[in-house]
């Protein structure tokens, strides 16, 4: 049966909360292809072009995981070689069994191998679900936003860089304008980033219009 994850987005700060890795890191493996993830604007240099789903999340804690059981970065290229280098549920949806420095996963009813078994060890297994149990347990210890909040931008040069931010959050407006532009409607996008509302989407799109707006000016000024 195809696990079922939900659909929750977050912003490369966040995702290293949650999981540990650092931002560097994040990068790194993304530029490389490694842990790409899920929402990516393409244009990466842009501000918090680098927008994580939930499995995504699970993906990367599996691999913080498997590393700190003594699995060589190696290895674990030779399993996302597997999977393809542009999906991260592979490594979301399946049990990894080690033995020594040697990982081992199910697919499609068989244990796969990333090379060949060598010498005989005690089985160490890696179930997904105490991990998915504790990102889910993390999301909601996020902090919950106040009522003066909803619908508020926010920008402060020693957060974020200073991109405006919806308040309460760090979800840059561009981010929710992204979204917007490449088809998904105001109940998509609470879906994506559950802990925002109608008004903040709008107020969103609305900081971003007037951005474009004084760009404009400023083009046809200096033209």
């Amino acid at each position: 049966m195809k696990a079922e994850f939900p659909l929750i987005a977050f912003t490369a700060d966040t995702v290293s909360r949650l999981t540990g890795l650092s931002t560097r890191q994040l990068h790194h493996w993304d530029r490389t292809g490694f842990v790409v993830p899920s929402f990516a604007d393409p244009q990466r240099r842009r501000p918090y072009s680098r927008i994580y789903s939930f499995v995504d999340i699970v993906a990367l804690r599996t691999i913080s995981e498997l590393r700190q059981r003594g699995v060589p970065f190696p290895e674990l290229k030779k399993v996302r070689a597997f999977f393809g280098t542009r999906t991260n549920e592979g490594w979301a949806t399946r049990r990894f069994y080690v033995l020594g420095q040697r990982v081992f996963f199910t697919h499609e009813d068989a244990v796969l191998a990333a090379k060949p078994l060598g010498q005989r060890v005690e089985q160490d297994i890696l179930d997904l679900g105490p991990i998915v149990n504790d990102i889910e347990m993390a999301i909601r210890q996020l902090p919950t936003r106040a009522a003066e909040e909803i619908g508020r931008i926010d920008r402060d040069r020693f957060i974020m860089n200073g991109v405006p931010l919806i308040a309460g959050t760090r979800i840059p407006t561009s981010t929710v304008a992204w979204f917007a532009h490449h088809g998904y409607s105001f109940a998509d996008i609470k879906r994506e980033f559950p802990r925002l509302t109608s008004t903040d989407i709008q107020a969103a799109l609305d900081h971003e219009h007037t951005l474009d707006d004084e760009r404009r000016s400023v083009v046809e000024a200096v033209g």
